[in-house]
């Protein structure tokens, strides 16, 4: 939701989406910032008929659909990651973490 948690321009921001059955969770470099499923009025049931798109969203119109912006990485599970597991991997890319040490 980008009323709660809005992006910075040219700041790596740490995304992602957890769905759990009818539940669904979106995290923020570590941090839950929103669980709600919102169903708005006039909006199309969930199409799962389609590829999975990252970066772009199927739609008649290609201009809008697509993302504005740098990917780095994307990965993808058949299991639904913990709070405390999606902290730690946040943790766990910062310039100053010691959870991994290259030399």
């Amino acid at each position: 939701d980008s009323a709660i948690s809005p992006a910075t321009l040219k700041t790596w921001t740490y995304v992602i989406e957890v769905r759990e059955g009818k539940k669904q969770y979106l995290y923020v470099n570590g941090r839950c910032v929103d669980s709600t499923v919102k169903n708005a009025a006039g909006v199309m049931p969930r199409i799962t008929t389609f590829d999975v798109c990252i970066g772009k969203r199927p739609s008649t119109n290609d201009t809008l659909s697509l993302f504005n912006g740098l990917i780095d990485e994307v990965q993808m599970s058949n299991r639904a990651y913990s709070s405390d597991r999606i902290k730690l991997s946040y943790s766990n890319q910062q310039a100053n973490s010691i959870f991994v040490i290259f030399k």
